[in-house]
């Protein structure tokens, strides 16, 4: 699994980043049940060197052999990565 924060113009720029098995190793994807949830914690570490903005907080699961991302199907859309709330990163 992964979680990124992406500014919210340039999509590609990854400023922080977690990835990890869910819930720490301890819930593999092998064994989930459909309606199932998963508490998975991702702590992302802000550098003091990413600008003031807004920017967007993406999570999404891959395949760790191959890198290659799950697809996702949310209101008609296809993505790899599901946007879960933009955040405002302020001036120190």
């Amino acid at each position: 699994m992964f979680t990124h924060l992406n500014n919210m113009t340039d999509t590609t720029g990854v400023y922080a980043q977690h990835d990890g098995d869910p819930a720490n190793g301890q819930a593999p994807t092998t064994g989930w049940l459909a309606g199932e949830y998963i508490e998975d914690e991702h702590i992302l570490p802000i550098a003091p060197s990413v600008a003031p903005g807004e920017y967007r907080l993406a999570v999404g699961m891959y395949d760790p052999e191959t890198l290659e991302r799950a697809t996702i199907h949310l209101d008609g859309e296809t993505t790899d990565a599901l946007i879960l709330t933009a955040l405002l990163i302020r001036q120190q």
